[in-house]
């Protein structure tokens, strides 16, 4: 096969797809870039899908906080003529003599230490003011953090 271009004729083999001078590395390098990106790109890729599993992690968590904080205040509304009763101060209920809001704070806190990543040892924490503030503070910390999260709900029992 023949070629011409500027008036120069060259030969090569027909497919052969060889080239000549300056064009020739040009493939590899295409060839190590396109492995740069990929080996910078994969890495990232990793440690962003890494960080999206914590933080849905934490959301379910902070969901469910949310969750037992919400019941303990229906609980202690329900029983308005005892709310006082549902006062937890370091994860020790008030003591009662009301046997229902005692067996209700009792079954909440054992299953808010249960659901809580490590709220056994940051325990929740309630509050009853005279004035119908109701106050609710949960804490917990995941396995290897060193941050502790808290939510708080405040709920107005008027009577």
């Amino acid at each position: 096969m023949f070629t011409v271009s500027a008036g120069r004729c060259r030969r090569f083999a027909a497919g052969s797809g060889r080239v000549k001078g300056r064009q020739y590395g040009i493939a590899q390098i295409g060839g190590l870039v396109a492995i740069c990106i990929f080996t910078t790109g994969v890495p990232g890729i990793a440690a962003l899908q890494l960080k999206l599993l914590q933080q849905s992690t934490n959301a379910q968590t902070r969901m469910q906080a949310s969750y037992l904080a919400e019941e303990l205040v229906s609980l202690a509304a329900a029983d308005r003529a005892n709310a006082s009763w549902y006062a937890i101060t370091a994860g020790t209920p008030a003591t009662c003599t009301a046997t229902v809001a005692k067996s209700g704070v009792s079954d909440w806190l054992a299953r808010a230490q249960a659901a809580l990543p490590q709220a056994s040892s940051n325990a929740p924490t309630t509050t009853y003011r005279t004035d119908g503030t109701f106050r609710v503070t949960l804490y917990w910390q995941r396995p290897h953090e060193a941050m502790l999260h808290n939510l708080r709900s405040v709920a107005n029992l008027y009577p």
